[in-house]
């Protein structure tokens, strides 16, 4: 199954007193199963004691349970097994004295997780986690995985990475057990989880995932409330908003890879809840008071970190300018670049521009008010194919009036700092006398004015 001097190789810099003691075990396991590569290598040791790691050149660097580095910072676990001893998952005490590969293996959180390689490259697979790995199966090895509340947002970050694959409904059924125990995980905890996620194939499914197995409510409130709120299908033919502000995640993941902008996408629409509705249409859900103080409830949960905060402020109050930025006059734009938020670097407009342009291409529009919403099946084939925003031969391409490239160039050109000097010296010679401080900031404002017409 694997290549006999490919594995003889890894296990080369196992010290030979371990070798036949030692497994690659966890994830290294299962993407070389997969033919995918991977440099994130984990050995397991049996049978040995810490006097005895030590005593051959190994650091001890784990903290909760016993993990070794040897000088090359490879990193070398004692075989363990748990027992719970408080809530949430850091609530374990490990035993390593007498612990088979087995019972390690059985402690792991999926199946396809839970094989190990010996050093002749022996496949040991005591779970089904090949048969598994083959039908695209996420399924818990044991009861040990409702030990531990965090394996939930695993298991919805797992559906993330490998988007064809399904979960056991047995595995649904305990993650469901675990609901009251997720409120005991730390903010930080969460918050990383979601990062891994968005840097998944497909970080809509993280969430889709929490959803179906009926947490979504109490990980991300925020999301779980928007499942109630439809859309005009005149201007959503995607579905409620939170269908909405999944699609538009995808978007921004299609073009950046950065976290803060996959969350300011994720949240553009924080507000629609929470604000004025008439016949499906969502009245001022963009008013800054009201986008902060639902992020800042956010932030203050899943410790945003303020860079996410501040992108994800400005997407939600900004967007509908931006996609009406053709129509702005001189001055409303002016005052929107002077905000002590904005951006202030073209990097920083454009992580903006590129959360705000997913907005209008995750959806779909109709003319037609009695059309129906798409179905979760039309918009995952109107997605896959990469031309969600258009839709079907009954939808019009999703609006998109943001011309990304004037905006930066007007921004730019802001940038640009105003002959103040030439201000000064004319307004000495015709005057006889230094402008006031007053007089040039509006000296400045004018100019800065001017620069932006030209464009318009």
């Amino acid at each position: 199954m694997f290549d006999t001097k490919f594995i003889k190789n890894i296990f080369s810099i196992v010290p030979e007193k371990l070798r036949d003691r030692t497994f690659i075990v966890g994830g290294f396991v299962r993407d070389l199963l997969l033919d995918k590569p991977s440099n994130d290598i984990d050995f397991l040791v049996i049978n040995t004691t810490h006097e005895e790691m030590i005593s051959l050149g190994f650091k001890l660097v784990g903290a909760d349970f016993p993990v070794y580095i040897d000088s090359a910072g490879n990193e070398f676990a004692l075989a363990r097994k748990e027992r719970k001893s408080g809530k949430g998952h850091l609530g374990f005490t490990s035993i390593t004295e007498n612990v088979t590969v087995f019972e390690d293996l059985m402690r792991r959180d999926f199946t396809i997780n839970a094989m190990a390689i010996d050093c002749n490259g022996n496949l040991i697979d005591p779970y089904n986690g090949l048969f598994d790995l083959e039908n695209g199966i996420l399924k818990h090895v044991s009861m040990a995985f409702s030990e531990d509340p965090l394996r939930v947002l695993r298991l919805a970050r797992f559906t993330a990475r490998f988007p064809s694959f399904n979960i056991d409904e047995s595995t649904i059924k305990l993650a469901f057990s675990l609901k009251e125990e997720l409120k005991t995980l730390t903010s930080e905890r969460i918050f990383k989880e979601m990062v891994k996620a968005f840097k998944s194939e497909r970080p809509d499914k993280f969430f889709r995932t929490l959803d179906q197995i009926n947490v979504l409510d109490v990980v991300f409130p925020e999301l779980f409330i928007m499942k109630d709120f439809e859309h005009n299908v005149l201007h959503h033919a995607e579905g409620s908003v939170l269908e909405h502000s999944l699609r538009v995640l995808m978007e921004a993941r299609k073009a950046s890879d950065k976290p803060e902008v996959l969350f300011a996408a994720l949240f553009h629409d924080i507000g629609k809840p929470f604000c004025f509705k008439i016949g499906n249409t969502y009245k001022k859900h963009s008013a800054v008071d009201l986008v902060k103080e639902k992020l800042t409830e956010l932030k203050k949960r899943i410790s945003l970190p303020n860079s996410f905060f501040d992108l994800a402020l400005n997407t939600a109050s900004l967007h509908h300018k931006f996609h009406d930025f053709n129509l702005l006059n001189e001055k409303t734009i002016l005052d929107m670049f002077e905000k002590k938020s904005f951006p202030k670097t073209s990097e920083g407009l454009m992580d903006l521009l590129i959360a705000i342009q997913s907005d209008s291409l995750g959806r779909a529009t109709t003319e037609d008010m009695t059309a129906d919403i798409l179905s979760f099946e039309e918009n995952e084939i109107l997605f896959n194919i990469g031309e969600f925003s258009k839709g079907s031969s009954d939808y019009k391409k999703g609006i998109c009036d943001l011309d990304i490239l004037l905006i930066i160039d007007i921004f730019e050109e802001l940038l640009i700092k105003p002959n103040v000097l030439s201000f000064i010296e004319d307004s000495e010679t015709n005057r006889g006398k230094k402008p006031s401080v007053g007089s040039i900031k509006n000296f400045v404002r004018r100019d800065k004015l001017k620069r932006i017409k030209k464009f318009l």
